[in-house]
């Protein structure tokens, strides 16, 4: 629900201009869910058959990524509010002075999934179960998908934002 009242709250400074691209929003936007469900997924291996007849890296490994795919929801959540904070700010004047601020901390936000990235990989290489490992892989082309999405998006808001009078 949050997701979809920004999603209406962004599209309605950038119907300003209607060539402005809103796919990276959008798809940063969902991807919220996408990782809800790839936490769900690893609790699960975490629980299979498997992890119960014995206890070894592979156990500790399920937890990093369940704590991986926590901290991307976080991060979104985080850029979902500054941009709605932002869009609420109607003078352009003020939201000229606020963007340097945002924009720190999409900066930010893109080096911890960076970081979240790093994790992955080597978490990968702990796992040995062959659908957890097909679905950590997922999971960091994803977190990748989302770093260029927050980059797209950080512009299109830009681009938007200056053509507004």
């Amino acid at each position: 629900m949050k997701a979809l009242m920004l999603l209406i709250l962004f599209l309605i400074p950038l119907a300003v201009n209607a060539q402005t691209k809103q796919e990276n929003w959008q798809s940063l936007l969902r991807m919220n869910q996408q990782f809800e469900n790839y936490k769900s997924d690893f609790i699960q291996f975490g629980k299979s058959p498997h992890a119960s007849r014995s206890r070894n890296a592979e156990d500790l490994t399920d937890v990093g990524l369940v704590m991986v795919a926590d901290q991307v929801i976080s991060h979104l959540e985080n850029v979902e509010t500054l941009v709605a904070i932002y869009l609420k700010v109607l003078n352009k004047q003020d939201r000229l002075a606020v963007w340097p601020l945002i924009a720190e901390q999409m900066a930010n936000t893109s080096k911890r999934l960076e970081r979240q990235v790093e994790v992955t990989n080597a978490e990968i290489s702990v796992l040995k179960t062959p659908g957890a490992i097909a679905e950590a892989m997922r999971m960091r082309d994803d977190l990748r998908k989302v770093m260029e999405n927050l980059e797209g998006a950080q512009k299109e808001l830009e681009q938007a934002e200056a053509k507004i009078p």
